[in-house]
């Protein structure tokens, strides 16, 4: 389970590059979107943790551009902001730098955005996945960065991408093995069970039951069906059998306490009658 109260130092782009509270620090940096904290992210976190006499620090967003950019064609988060924090910090990570994606942001040139990094830090070590891009329509490739950073001797490491099942491990095939309810599969790509963050999502009582809308949800939600799942309040976690239908999750909770997160841990029957919310 997820400790809630595991700390990591948050600043915006703002902030980092407005008011540069880390001028003067030794920095190794990673970048990217980081949803779902994967395997493949993993590996990228660990290098910079594992860099001697640096801050291990994470450049990321806030809420994923494709929210913004193609709304009607995203299904939703893997992690919430809060799981995306404690994770990192799980794994080492001391910083986090977190982008309010806008349109004027999305016309910053590759080469602008790492001068402002370089400006507001002493980026000694940058590391990028295979697939990177950055910069206005996503023009700068990995590649490029290494070229741009080479002027100012600060190493860029390439990461290969890691591969699942014969193919490379993507933020989006793990919300694809979620939306067709194949639980193991995802929790193997993440490493862990793939949780619902729900602390500040409305639940309805009733009875000896609680549900949620998933309309109130910005995470990806598996399809309906019946599933084994562990529901996690501040004090204590009850194994249930949790139904999902179109329109709800619910399950059976006798204490009165609020739930906050949901681990799936298995499917009990994919497309099974499912009590109505």
């Amino acid at each position: 389970m997820l400790q809630r109260g595991t700390e990591v130092k948050v600043l915006s782009w703002d902030v980092f590059t407005g008011q540069r509270p880390m001028r003067d620090e030794t920095v190794a940096l990673t970048i990217g979107v980081f949803d779902g904290i994967h395997k493949g992210h993993q590996t990228l976190v660990e290098k910079i943790v594992n860099s001697p006499e640096r801050v291990p620090t994470v450049l990321t967003f806030r809420f994923n551009p494709r929210r913004f950019l193609k709304p009607h064609l995203f299904p939703g988060d893997i992690t919430s902001q809060h799981q995306k924090l404690e994770i990192l910090a799980e794994h080492g990570v001391k910083t986090v730098i977190l982008i309010d994606f806008s349109n004027d942001f999305s016309k910053l040139s590759g080469n602008d955005f790492l001068m402002a990094i370089r400006q507001s830090c002493n980026l000694t070590y940058l590391v990028l996945g295979d697939n990177f891009r950055c910069g206005f329509e996503g023009k700068t490739s990995a590649y490029d960065v290494r070229k741009i950073m080479a002027a100012y001797n600060t190493p860029v490491e390439i990461a290969p991408p890691v591969s699942w099942k014969g193919a490379t491990l993507s933020s989006t095939r793990i919300r694809a093995a979620l939306r067709e309810g194949q639980i193991k599969d995802a929790a193997e790509m993440m490493g862990r069970n793939y949780i619902l963050d729900i602390a500040n999502t409305p639940q309805n009582i009733e009875d000896s039951y609680r549900s949620i809308e998933k309309m109130g949800l910005h995470q990806v939600v598996p399809p309906p069906g019946t599933y084994l799942a562990d529901i996690k309040t501040p004090t204590h976690t009850t194994s249930v059998q949790l139904d999902v239908t179109e329109e709800c999750l619910r399950w059976r909770q006798p204490d009165e306490e609020e739930s906050v997160l949901i681990e799936f841990k298995d499917i009990k029957g994919k497309g099974e009658r499912s009590h109505a919310c």
